[in-house]
Formats: structure tokens, C-alpha cells, sequence
């Protein structure tokens, strides 16, 4: 019986090819195909020494390779998950994320947003959780650059706000009429941490994932 000699070629497991049954060809069956071939070789015709010799280097090479792989993903996971717990660190710490909630403190509700351009007009809408403008605030002719805010808690007519989570719109247009960019953050302390799929810092209670932490306070990251 004579086993042709494809049948050696190891394939190591992710490749393409495909056994009859749709399963990958791995060591295993590499290893039962070649003790195979040894047993049924032609005794007038053996199977030559030195591809028979670069048949099992190739097999050792690649499953090296395999183990090395295997090796690399573990340590991925590992590095990955102490990375995760390195964050805790963050809980306590001054963190400037990208999102438009105002932050409650002594003062007031505090916000922060960065214009891209000088503005001849700007204005600040605050709304509460359903959307609803509830107050808007005129600053006037600002520069490009940072400008923090405060909001006192009033409405339109003068009551005081309702306890909440407000949220605030910038507009800001320059001399010509033309929108200038801008670009919203929140500020405040790091009350929490949570390490899941998507590890989020909470900001004075209200949760930003760590990619849209723009600015630790102080230098330096968790």
C-alpha cells in the first residue's frame, strides 16, 4: 500500500486546508498519516532517509512555532488583565473626559469646552435627562482655546432646578455667521472604576470609558 507522500506535509491548526470531513488536519493526524506510511511503505522502495528526516524537522518547527504562538496569547491575556487592574489607581484622581455633563460641586454645575476658533457669539443650552432646554447661558465674544463655566442651578424664570443629571450644548459662531467648532468635556474627581469589556472611570459619579479620558490632573496616567 502506498501512501502518497502530500499526506505527510504537516498543517499546523487555523490553516485552510480541510480534511474530508471539513475538520482541520493537525499534529495528531500528521502523526497517525506518518506512522502510517512507515507501516505500509513499499520494502523495495522506502521511504528515503533524508526526506523522511525533513519531514519530522518540519514537524518539530512547526509545532515549536504552535507552542510559541499559544505562549504569546497567554501572555496577551495576562498583560491585558493586569492592565485592567492597574486602573484602580485611577479612583481618586482629577480626570478630564470628552462628554457634555455637567459636574455638581460647591460652586455649581460646572462645564468645560474647547473652541477650535475665535467666536463672535457663544452660547451655552443646558438640558436635562429628557433633552429639554432648560436654561441658556449667553458668554459673548470668546477666543479659541478653554473655557470653563458655571450654571448655577436656576431655570429660566428663576426656580431652582430639580436634582438630575444636566447635560449642556455649546454654539458658537464667528464673525461671518460660520459654526466654530467645538469640543465638550466633564471634569471632576474619579469616584469609581469599573473593569469590564469596556474599563469606564466615573467622574464625580457618571461613567466615561477610559479612551475618551483626554487629561489626568497632575500629570501621569493610572
Amino acid at each position: 500500500m502506498q501512501i502518497p507522500d502530500t499526506i505527510t506535509r504537516y498543517i499546523p491548526p487555523n490553516t485552510e486546508q480541510k480534511k474530508a470531513n471539513g475538520s482541520v488536519v493537525g499534529k495528531d493526524d500528521f502523526l497517525k498519516l506518518l506512522v502510517t506510511q512507515l507501516r505500509y511503505q513499499d520494502p523495495e522502495n522506502p521511504v528515503d532517509n533524508k526526506e523522511f528526516t525533513a519531514q519530522l524537522a518540519q514537524f518539530s518547527s512547526l509545532e515549536q512555532m504552535q507552542q510559541i504562538s499559544e505562549g504569546f496569547a497567554q501572555m496577551k491575556a495576562i498583560l491585558e488583565e493586569q492592565g485592567k487592574f492597574s486602573l484602580l489607581q485611577a479612583v481618586g484622581k482629577t480626570a478630564r473626559g470628552i462628554g457634555d455633563s455637567l459636574i455638581s460641586d460647591a460652586s455649581g454645575q460646572r462645564g468645560l469646552f474647547k473652541l477650535d476658533g475665535d467666536a463672535a457669539a457663544t452660547s451655552v443650552a443646558i438640558t436635562d435627562s429628557a433633552g429639554t432646554v432648560v436654561r441658556t447661558i449667553d458668554l459673548g465674544r470668546l477666543s479659541a482655546g478653554e473655557h470653563p463655566f458655571t450654571w448655577d442651578g436656576t431655570l429660566a424664570g428663576g426656580a431652582g432646578a430639580p436634582p438630575g443629571t444636566y447635560h449642556f450644548t455649546v454654539t458658537a459662531l464667528d464673525g461671518s455667521g460660520k459654526a466654530v467648532p467645538s469640543t465638550s468635556y466633564m471634569e471632576g474627581p474619579v469616584t469609581g472604576v469599573s473593569l469590564g469589556d469596556t474599563p469606564t472611570a466615573y467622574i464625580a459619579g457618571i461613567p466615561v470609558p477610559f479612551s475618551q479620558i483626554a487629561l489626568w490632573k497632575g500629570g501621569g496616567n493610572p
